[in-house]
Parts: C-alpha cells; structure tokens; sequence
C-alpha cells in the first residue's frame, strides 16, 4: 500500500506552493529514494495530479518516495518563476526527506517530462553549483525542452532538424512550440560536466526529439553516464 499527502512549501517571495508526496505505507526504518518530479504543460498547463499513477506505482512497487511540485505557471508567473519555485521546493527536499520517509543517500533523483524536464535538467545544475547536500544522484529528461531553436539552429545545424521534420506532428507541432516560448526560456546546453547520470526518454516523432539527443551526447562527451529508450514513429507524450 501507499500513502498520499500534501505539504506546502514557502518560496523565496513568501508565496506558498504545493507538493505531493508519494510514499510506501510501510517506510522503512532506513528510508527509501527520492524523486522529485516537475510536470509539463510548456510551463502554462499542468497540476501535481497529473502523474498519479506512475508515482503510486513507483511508490507501491519499487518503494521510492515521489513528491511532485506545484510551480506556479505562466502566463501570471512568467520566467523565472517556474525554475525559482522548483529549486526552492528542491531544497525543501533536501532539508527535510527523512521526514517524509525519504533517505537521500539511497537515491535523489530530480524528472520531469516535456517542460518539466527543463526543469529537471536545470535543477540538477544548480544542485552542482550551489553544492546541495545531498547531491543529486540521478536526472530523468522525458521528452524534455532544453535547447533554444536559436540555439539549436546557430550551433547544431547538422542534428537540429526534429523541429522542421516534426513540426506537423500530433499532440505538439509547430504552432504549439511558437505558444510556448513565447512564455519562457529553455536553456542552452551550457556547463555541463559534474552533473550526475541521465536517463532520457525520446520520441522519434517529437519536434522536441533532436533537443533530447543534443543534451545526451553533451552530457557523454562530458564522461556523464547516459541511458536512453527511444520510441520510434510516435509522437511528444504520446
């Protein structure tokens, strides 16, 4: 069995958000993995409910504790908003897992899918600059967003082509992408060494796709452990 529960965690300008935590009925008395999950929505859609089934699941079955954050969206809470409150509830994490039966040194895992991966992926960076304690052991990037089309255009001409080849795609095409960064900012393949390992999840009919495969073999090169499954012919959160 799992239990479910809410907690609201106060961010840097007083405001307060929500988390969900996910947990095994019975913790054990050492604690168990935490992951830390950020839903998408291209930073405008989305709630912490969204992912039910695959936390309880997590839960129930492989015994970690999943709590989800509640960052307040665009267009009201533009950037940085989504990445300001995602780290403060990161750092709650940090300072208070045992309370809510986690033990971060068997596993602190930071996911998201979609925006949430951005997310996701720019957590584990400031986890590695701003030295948190525990680190971050492991980043899970579901079809995420982390390159600019600028970006991805000026420095990858030869690998960034998923936005044209796809931009017709089901679920999410050209015109949903133009809606979405208009509201925020995905980030660069920047710094990137020292960051822990990465699982990536990549769909071949994604305009996203090629983002995905761009971060991954950045984070090889930099001697980074990557894995990723890849779903051919099917399209963003298929």
């Amino acid at each position: 069995g799992i239990k479910i529960s809410k907690q609201h965690v106060t961010v840097r300008d007083g405001a307060q958000i929500r988390v969900r935590i996910y947990a095994p009925k019975e913790i054990s008395s050492d604690g168990h993995p935490v992951y830390i999950a950020f839903h998408g929505g291209g930073f405008a859609l989305g709630n912490i409910e969204m992912y039910d089934l695959h936390r309880i699941t997590w839960a129930g079955e492989l015994g970690v504790v999943s709590v989800n954050v509640d960052y307040r969206l665009a267009p009201e809470f533009t950037f940085p908003y989504a990445i300001h409150d995602s780290w403060d509830a990161t750092k709650w994490v940090a300072a208070n897992a045992a309370t809510i039966g986690g033990n971060l040194r068997k596993g602190f895992i930071v996911g998201g899918v979609s925006a949430g991966g951005n997310i996701a992926a720019v957590m584990s960076q400031l986890a590695r600059d701003e030295k948190l304690s525990p680190p971050v052991t492991a980043i899970h990037l579901s079809i995420p967003d982390v390159i600019a089309p600028s970006v991805g255009k000026e420095k990858y001409p030869e690998q960034y082509l998923s936005r044209e080849q796809n931009k017709h795609s089901i679920v999410l095409n050209a015109e949903d992408m133009d809606f979405f960064q208009s509201i925020s900012v995905p980030l660069d393949t920047c710094e990137l060494g020292g960051l822990p390992s990465a699982y990536f999840q990549i769909c071949g009919m994604d305009p996203l796709r090629d983002e995905a495969l761009i971060y991954k073999e950045k984070l090889y090169k930099e001697g980074i452990q990557t894995k990723s499954d890849i779903y051919s012919g099917v399209p963003h959160a298929f």
